[in-house]
């Protein structure tokens, strides 16, 4: 760590501070730029097309009941940390998982890799990002990334795996090559499996909101600290329930969309 401190240290600051500048602070800006009854009005509206009135008055509720406790500012820079995180997992997870697919000596090296990545403790994501890149927002949202990649590359690897045999076999007899085989034939098939390990990538990388407050991360993971720290039952307890109806608001959206992909894909009945 002295060498890697001494002779590595700038770059890694300037990494530090690119991510900072440019991505976080960016999301985050952006996100309280928007009119809270904006995004009130799209994502109900969102909800009523994906999940029908019922999972419109769900979000409703949700929405309602996160600036009720005075609690929006922190969960829209929660939301920000957390959806920069699960992108980048994307674009790292995405890829692994598709060539894993077409390994089967490559999916034996990762699998167990993936198998101990979650099973181990969740602050031992955030000890190594906090010995090289130190505290803050950036740490926290790299320990993020790690905490929410298996699933990702997991889920992917099933997906493009589990593809209907019949199906490839046809499209490789027409001359289609493996980018257009993976591109028009397994990634739409397999694309409600994928949606999955998108979703539990979601809702990881919101639980994980509080352990990276630890580390100096903000939003309602620090809210939450505050609360327990100083003894404050309300605040506590305000940004609890906060963080859970921002998880519930977020996974009926996925899912949602998960059902719109599997109807149009006639895997179940539109």
């Amino acid at each position: 760590m002295d060498w890697l401190n001494l002779n590595l240290g700038f770059i890694l600051d300037v990494v530090v501070d690119g991510i900072q500048g440019y991505v976080l602070n960016g999301v985050t800006a952006l996100l309280l730029a928007i009119p809270w009854p904006t995004v009130f009005f799209v994502v109900v509206g969102a909800s009523l097309l994906l999940r029908g009135i019922r999972g419109a008055a769900l979000a409703a509720a949700g929405l309602l009941g996160i600036g009720v406790l005075g609690m929006w500012e922190a969960a829209a820079i929660t939301l920000g940390i957390a959806g920069a995180a699960v992108l980048v997992a994307l674009f790292i997870g995405l890829p692994i998982g598709a060539v894993m697919s077409r390994s089967i000596k490559l999916e034996r090296t990762i699998r167990p890799v993936l198998d101990v990545m979650q099973t181990l403790p969740v602050f031992l994501f955030v000890i190594p990002i906090v010995v090289v890149l130190g505290t803050g927002a950036v740490a926290g949202l790299l320990a993020t990334v790690l905490y929410c990649l298996p699933p990702v590359i997991r889920l992917t690897n099933v997906a493009l795996r589990g593809v209907d045999s019949e199906t490839v076999e046809a499209a490789t007899s027409t001359g289609a090559t493996e980018w257009q085989l993976l591109r028009t034939v397994k990634i739409p098939l397999g694309m409600p499996t994928i949606m999955i390990g998108i979703n539990q990538a979601i809702i990881l990388s919101l639980a994980m909101a509080v352990v990276s407050a630890f580390i100096g991360t903000p939003g309602l993971g620090q809210a939450l600290l505050t609360g327990v720290v100083t003894a404050r039952l309300d605040l506590g307890i305000e940004a609890g329930v906060a963080m859970f109806l921002l998880a519930v608001v977020v996974d009926r959206l996925v899912t949602g969309v998960n059902r719109k992909i599997q109807a149009h894909s006639h895997l179940v009945p539109a």
